[in-house]
C-alpha cells in the first residue's frame, strides 16, 4: 500500500510541476504580445543591480515587470519598502507563490505597470524592459519621477538618456545600466 502511495505522489508532484511551467510558458507567450515576457534576470544580474542601486534603509524600491520577484526580494532587505509590478497573471502567480514560501516582505501588485500612480515615492526603480518599453518608460513614467531617482536596467538603454554608469556585458550576462534623474 504505501509503494502505490509513493507512486501517487510522484506521479501528482509531476503533473503540478508540468502545469506550473505550462503556466509559465503561457504567461511568457501573453507577455511577449503584450510587449514584455518573462525572461528571469540571472543571480549575477541581480546581484549587479543591487550593489549598483547602493539602496539604503530609507529608500522605497520598485520593480517594474518584476517576474517571479527575485529582483525585489532581494531589494527587500536592504530598504523601507519594496514593490513588484508585474503584469502577466500566470508570472504574477509565480511571485506571489515564492513570496509565500520565502516569507518576503515585499509587496506584489499585479498590474499594469503604466497604471502605477505612486512612483513618484521611489528612490530606486527597478526595470528588465525590451527597448520599446524602455521609450514608453522613458516617455510616460520618467518625467513623473522626483529628481535623484535612481533607475536600474538589466540589458536595455532607454536610447534618449545617456546612462550615469554602466556595467558591461559579460558573457553570458546583460549588461546593467544606471540612470538617475
Amino acid at each position: 500500500m504505501s509503494m502505490l502511495l509513493f507512486k501517487i505522489i510522484i506521479i501528482g508532484l509531476i503533473l503540478i510541476i508540468n502545469l506550473i511551467i505550462g503556466l509559465l510558458m503561457l504567461g511568457s507567450i501573453i507577455g511577449h504580445i503584450m510587449g514584455s515576457p518573462f525572461f528571469p534576470s540571472s543571480d549575477k544580474n541581480v546581484r549587479k543591480m543591487i550593489k549598483l542601486a547602493e539602496l539604503k534603509d530609507t529608500d522605497v524600491v520598485f520593480d517594474l515587470g518584476c517576474g517571479d520577484g527575485r529582483i525585489i526580494f532581494a531589494a527587500e532587505k536592504h530598504c523601507q519598502k519594496s514593490i513588484g509590478i508585474e503584469g502577466s497573471f500566470f508570472v504574477y502567480l509565480l511571485a506571489l507563490f515564492r513570496k509565500f514560501i520565502s516569507n518576503n516582505k515585499a509587496e506584489i501588485r499585479r498590474q499594469n505597470i503604466f497604471d502605477t500612480k505612486d512612483l513618484a515615492d521611489a528612490n530606486v526603480i527597478f526595470v528588465f524592459l525590451l527597448p520599446a518599453m524602455m521609450e514608453k518608460f522613458y516617455q510616460k513614467i520618467f518625467p513623473s519621477l522626483k529628481n535623484g531617482t535612481k533607475i536600474i536596467s538589466n540589458g536595455f538603454n532607454i536610447k534618449s538618456l545617456k546612462p550615469t554608469k554602466t556595467i558591461p556585458r559579460e558573457k553570458n550576462e546583460h549588461p546593467v545600466y544606471l540612470f538617475i534623474k
